[in-house]
């Protein structure tokens, strides 16, 4: 997958599902100022070394036998420092061949001093993940809605009546297209100018 980031405004690349998901997650977290993917263990000569004295093969090129350069998936910058996180399934972590690289990664992250653990599918809210999602195709709005009147209508409408009709109340009065409102809202609650429960539409 490749998607853009309004936090960092770059396009990141991920290779999995959970990758994905739990970048959701990142890029909806006020904790977190930066994202970083596919971050390389850069001091090679360290890496080999922290291999060899736990007595695990380094990963190398079956045909030029050259030294692989490691990754973890994320390099996660936030208020309180940085954080290496490496995503996995939890039926990869039977496989020893995994466990060691993930030694070599394990120590190679405690000696730079940077925090660093594994994060399974069983950490990663889904629900929220799919959530975050849904909303972030409306982090930014169309030209011809982004006008504060709409938004303000939005914030008075859905205080005073439900939601599907305050978001209706608002289209009629604007002479909008049918979904303008639900698209407006999706962009407020990105934006956290309101907070709702989002399970409540998805639900509905």
């Amino acid at each position: 997958s490749r998607v853009y980031s309004y936090k960092t405004n770059r396009v990141h690349h991920f290779l999995s599902r959970n990758e994905l998901y739990y970048f959701y997650i990142l890029e909806w977290s006020d904790k977190v100022v930066d994202i970083r993917e596919q971050y390389p263990l850069l001091d090679v000569e360290l890496a080999m070394d922290i291999a060899q004295k736990a007595g695990i093969k380094y990963p190398r090129d079956t045909i030029s036998n050259f030294p692989y350069i490691l990754t973890c998936d994320f390099m996660i910058t936030t208020e309180k420092g940085l954080k290496a996180r490496t995503i996995k399934n939890t039926k990869e972590l039977n496989n020893r061949r995994t466990l060691e690289k993930l030694e070599i990664e394990r120590r190679y992250w405690e000696y730079i001093g940077i925090d660093w653990c594994i994060v399974t599918e069983e950490e990663i809210s889904m629900q929220k993940a799919r959530e975050i999602e849904w909303l972030y195709t409306s982090a930014k709005l169309p030209e011809h809605l982004n006008k504060k009147e709409y938004t303000d209508a939005i914030l008075r409408a859905v205080r005073e009546d439900s939601v599907f009709n305050a978001l209706k109340t608002v289209e009629d009065n604007f002479c909008l297209c049918n979904g303008s409102g639900l698209l407006m809202l999706k962009y407020l609650i990105w934006n956290k100018m309101i907070n709702f429960d989002v399970s409540k539409i998805m639900s509905a």
